[in-house]
């Protein structure tokens, strides 16, 4: 079974619509959802949204960090006994069929393969080469918009990270416990120029981002 993760703030009407349209494709890819509506300034139209969708697993996840929300998605994925878990920022888009063959790709690897991720040099959908990448914030052996684990190897995260870094500090404890990560050539996933859609809307951010980089550094320095 895969299974996907998904964490959700509403700030502006085109987070809803983008979100709609996420939804409605990502139907197609897996065969369970779960969604973490972390709130944002339109949280009740988010949530009223999110409850004309069948099947989704929703979590009031308002006033949580951003790695409580992956940290909790894997418990859930675990409890349902999920092969594979997709963790993925609602801002993505990519050709049909990209995700599950980026899933189906990590189920067909030796078992001690934890993670793997889209190739972000694909302009189109041609699978090609399974490639070892290394575990390294530097070389992102795991996209933190866009990946694929198996959820028993879950390396719990810091959720005193508010946004930044935290994924780092995955890729770094994934490596520590001995697994591997691949990337899946030829399977694009695209992210928006930028990065981010919503923590932009958000008060304070650069503070956070500090905050961030300063418990980063004082834990993986």
């Amino acid at each position: 079974m895969i299974v996907a993760v998904v964490p959700v703030a509403f700030f502006t009407e085109e987070h809803v619509d983008m979100t709609v349209r996420f939804l409605n494709k990502l139907y197609d890819e897996v065969d369970r959802i779960g969604v973490w509506h972390n709130g944002g300034t339109l949280a009740g139209t988010g949530a009223e949204m999110l409850s004309g969708f069948k099947d989704l697993h929703i979590v009031d996840a308002e006033g949580w960090s951003f790695y409580a929300m992956w940290n909790d998605g894997a418990r859930w994925a675990n409890d349902i006994e999920a092969d594979i878990m997709l963790v993925l920022n609602n801002d993505i888009t990519w050709p049909p069929g990209s995700l599950r063959i980026l899933a189906d790709a990590l189920a067909s690897t030796p078992p001690n393969v934890a993670a793997a991720s889209p190739d972000t040099g694909a302009t189109e959908l041609r699978p090609t080469a399974i490639q070892d990448v290394m575990l390294t914030p530097t070389s992102q052996g795991v996209l933190p918009w866009c990946f694929a684990i198996r959820p028993q190897f879950w390396q719990p995260i810091d959720e005193r990270y508010h946004v930044w870094f935290g994924d780092d500090e995955f890729q770094n404890a994934l490596s520590q416990a001995g697994h591997r990560a691949i990337r899946v050539g030829g399977v694009p996933v695209f992210h928006p120029i930028g990065g981010d859609t919503t923590m932009g809307h958000r008060p304070g951010v650069a503070a956070l981002r500090l905050e961030d980089q300063a418990l980063y550094a004082s834990k993986w320095a």
